[in-house]
């Protein structure tokens, strides 16, 4: 990533890494719409068959439409790696409510059905 940008997208603050991906804050410089930008891990950018189905997730998620899944705004690659540009969701990870709350078991039921 040249100056903390990739494409037309800012990184603001990186969110989280998965086994697959990295996941940062950004602004879209083109419409100035903050996004959340998944980036696919420069070890697996290389690897063909990784590559193909990071993209295919993208472009599935771009003709879904559903509340309870983030929008795909853009998917693309820029300095050998792939990237998606999805809708960022403001909120607490479940991680961070189970640290201050007690779910009660309809509660939890409630949570693990929609996880």
């Amino acid at each position: 990533m040249a100056n903390n940008s990739i494409s037309h997208y800012t990184i603001t603050k990186p969110l989280g890494q998965g086994g697959m991906a990295e996941v940062y804050e950004a602004v879209d410089t083109k419409n100035q719409q903050n996004v959340a930008l998944k980036l696919l891990l420069p070890h697996l950018a290389a690897e063909d068959v990784i590559r193909r189905r990071f993209l295919r997730e993208a472009k599935v998620g771009m003709e879904l439409n559903h509340p309870g899944i983030v929008k795909v705004f853009d998917v693309g690659e820029a300095e050998g790696r792939p990237y998606i540009a999805m809708e960022l969701v403001q909120g607490k990870t479940l991680e961070e409510m189970l640290k201050t709350k007690c779910f009660d078991l309809e509660q939890c039921i409630g949570l693990g059905l929609k996880i």
